[in-house]
């Protein structure tokens, strides 16, 4: 069973574990957040959740607030196997968006850090999407997902695409600003947006942005593959600086062109199997763009092909990697199972 509060079907790690889960067996899927974001009846979601719990052999839980519950979920049913699955270091998050009360905001990190080694100690299983994240005893569980079709034929560069939630942080001021510099470019945002004041006000204004939000995960990659551009441009944080986001390696399964700011993550991912374009800073200007516009009009059709094969055969490796990972996580899911059965 796959259990939701926060994330929506639209996120992309949590439809990577639905197909997964649907390649094991049957299973459930609960999400109080619909695809498009919207919040669903609560009573009906915590009825209908409570009876899948009670039922259901292995749970799979993605959000911070339910690893926090773990002590108490726990109860429901004891011969259960629980994932806690981890997707960014909380700790160093918790840093830049501490809220409105810092003081409790480290307190809960801390509570989450002790589920996780409740968890341990019990003999369930906690994966982390990235092995900057730094849980002891943690099974790492990379970001990523099957590859679609390659468009045929290959998107040209007059269209971008950004896939997952806009912060501050994760670069929307910096997509408006390239919006601006390059009116040729159409920009495609597809996710949850979480901004305000004059940052909102200019990207509804920008005639060459449209915003899809949340969508499930299907057809944001069927809206990507008409692009010709993957976009990732992460600001200099903590948490970011050693990232190598999901959207990467679905940007990577189409063939297309990566543009990224200088985090030595992502920039790492793009250099060594040459897929795009590191920006020299964590700022859209003139310079910025004069770099994508030169970096762009270099491709012919030969590069053209030439780069949708490397992208592919990027996506291809670290698909392999994720198997591999599945394969020894479901191997000790199941024998956890066995031993409490």
């Amino acid at each position: 069973m796959l259990l939701s509060t926060r994330h929506s079907q639209a996120d992309v790690r949590l439809a990577r574990w639905s197909r997964l889960l649907a390649d094991a067996g049957p299973h459930d899927r609960f999400f109080l957040r619909s695809a498009d974001g919207v919040a669903q009846r609560r009573l009906a979601f915590l009825r209908n959740s409570w009876r899948a719990l009670r039922a259901a052999d292995v749970w799979i839980l993605p959000d911070p607030e339910l690893h926090l519950l773990y002590p108490v979920i726990r109860l429901v049913r004891r011969s259960a196997v629980v994932v806690l699955d981890v997707h960014e270091d909380y700790r160093r998050t918790s840093e830049i968006r501490p809220g409105r009360s810092p003081w409790l905001t480290k307190r809960l990190v801390s509570a989450c850090d002790g589920s996780y080694r409740a968890a341990r100690r019990r003999g369930d299983r906690v994966v982390v999407a990235a092995d900057i994240i730094e849980i002891e005893g943690a099974d790492l569980f990379d970001n990523g997902n099957e590859a679609p079709d390659l468009p045929d034929p290959l998107p040209t560069f007059d269209r971008a695409i950004y896939m997952g939630d806009l912060t501050a942080e994760r670069g929307i001021n910096e997509l408006v600003a390239l919006a601006q510099e390059m009116p040729e470019l159409q920009v495609d945002l597809v996710g949850r947006i979480s901004v305000d004041g004059e940052c909102k006000d200019a990207l509804v204004a920008q005639s060459n942005i449209t915003v899809h939000g949340e969508v499930p995960f299907e057809k944001a990659i069927a809206l990507a593959g008409g692009c010709g551009i993957g976009l990732s441009l992460l600001q200099d944080l903590p948490p970011y600086r050693e990232a190598q986001a999901a959207k990467l390696f679905d940007y990577a399964s189409l063939g297309q062109f990566v543009i990224v700011t200088p985090l030595p993550g992502q920039a790492r991912l793009v250099r060594q199997h040459d897929i795009g374009l590191v920006l020299p800073s964590f700022r859209i200007d003139d310079d910025a763009s004069r770099r994508i516009r030169a970096a762009l009009s270099a491709i012919d059709a030969d590069g053209r092909a030439r780069l949708a094969e490397r992208s592919r055969a990027c996506h291809a490796s670290r698909w392999a990697v994720i198997e591999a990972q599945w394969n020894q996580i479901r191997a000790a899911i199941e024998a956890a199972i066995d031993a409490r059965s």
